[in-house]
């Protein structure tokens, strides 16, 4: 088995093109090849000299190493120029990397047509799972952009936590840092699959050892509440032999534990659901699976992972004075799973959708010293709830 190359160089994001074999006169200068280097003068094959000006100037290289660390093993790969193209100046019978895990091997490559010497050649490649494919080898920057490098999708960006301090109403809401979308597919580079979301930060918390009590009438007495981040979505597929990505999975569900030894009051005749206590911990949901259009099926969703254990102690007095509000509302509960990927084509199936997962272990003590009394309809004086998504 060949051994797998290294790439030691930046990758540029120009245009790949593979030169042919076929003999094409040049009268001013060479064109690139593998003893290109930077800073040499050469003539690009895919330009008309009647047309427009075809001397451009080297300005990248990108080599692999067939040994790993042994420079004497170099050899070029693509030859980059000024003027947003690539050339790809190895032969048929070469194996080429687009990274140490996604390789083709040039089976031919059509030669020069006379009628058309500007028009780039084909080559038949096939990549390290057996499939045959064909390349233009002459591409333009949008095109190689298009056909070679696929997509990237921006990074998850973290929420900062919500806090909230005061008479009415105290809160500590975390969130997990979303998961990063996978990039999309081209015809030859298969789609990326979504990152897992973040874990939840953990909360713990003991209220009233600043003697502070609470008089909430516009939002819930004490929340507090963590959420794991929503995993990626899968990179879409278009034109190409591999699925869409996959979602990523959502972050794990943190820990909260709060302690109350201050006097909670909510009182509201317009609001509902002001609760005493409402302590919550949430695993992300699973990021949605990437389409296929003209692929062989959707990707498939990301799974939800369990929520986090929930542990409440009130040692002291908490009232409800509001439509459905719990003296202590205690929360585990996974996030979704992630949607399977359609599919759009004559071929390929929708994927599967991404597993659920349970609610984790949620535990409310109510001491001697505690007492808990709700005054409105529908109203729980502790409610305690794990629940699978």
């Amino acid at each position: 088995m060949p051994q797998q190359p290294i790439n030691n160089l930046v990758r540029f994001t120009f245009v790949a093109s593979l030169l042919a074999s076929a003999t094409i006169s040049f009268a001013q200068d060479p064109p690139p090849s593998d003893t290109s280097y930077i800073g040499e003068v050469v003539t690009n094959p895919a330009i008309n000299p009647a047309i427009g000006t075809n001397i451009t100037t080297v300005n990248g290289l990108e080599t692999w190493e067939t040994v790993p660390g042994d420079i004497t093993t170099q050899f070029t790969q693509f030859v980059f120029t000024q003027d947003d193209w690539a050339f790809m100046v190895q032969p048929v019978g070469v194996r080429i990397y687009k990274d140490a895990d996604l390789f083709f091997d040039i089976l031919s490559i059509s030669t020069i047509d006379p009628l058309n010497p500007y028009t780039s050649p084909i080559a038949t490649i096939e990549n390290e799972l057996g499939q045959v494919m064909t390349l233009s080898i002459w591409l333009t920057r949008e095109e190689f952009l298009l056909n070679w490098v696929g997509g990237e999708s921006a990074p998850g960006v973290p929420e900062l936590p919500f806090i909230v301090d005061g008479v009415n109403g105290v809160a500590r809401v975390t969130r997990g840092t979303p998961g990063r979308g996978g990039g999309w597919g081209t015809l030859f580079i298969p789609a990326g699959n979504g990152r897992q979301g973040g874990v939840a930060p953990g909360i713990t918390v003991a209220q009233g050892t600043n003697n502070q009590d609470i008089l909430a009438t516009t939002r819930i007495g004490l929340e507090m509440g963590t959420t794991g981040g929503n995993g990626g979505r899968g990179g879409n597929s278009y034109l190409n032999v591999w699925s869409p990505g996959n979602g990523g999975n959502g972050g794990v569900g943190g820990a909260v534990v709060v302690t109350n030894n201050a006097q909670v009051a909510t009182q509201s005749a317009t609001i509902q659901n002001l609760h005493g206590i409402f302590a919550f911990s949430q695993s992300g949901s699973g990021g949605a699976a990437g389409t296929g259009v003209l692929a062989p099926s959707g990707g498939t969703g990301g799974s939800a992972p369990d929520g986090g254990n929930v542990t409440v102690t009130n040692n002291a007095f908490i009232s409800t004075d509001s439509r459905g509000g719990n003296g202590i509302y205690a929360l585990s509960v996974s996030g979704n799973g992630g949607g399977g990927g359609s599919s759009w084509g004559l071929v390929g199936a929708a994927g599967d959708g991404g597993l659920a997962g349970n609610g984790g272990i949620v535990n409310v003590t109510n001491t001697s010293t505690g007492t808990v009394q709700t005054l409105r309809d529908y109203s729980t004086g502790i409610a305690a709830q794990s629940i699978g998504g």
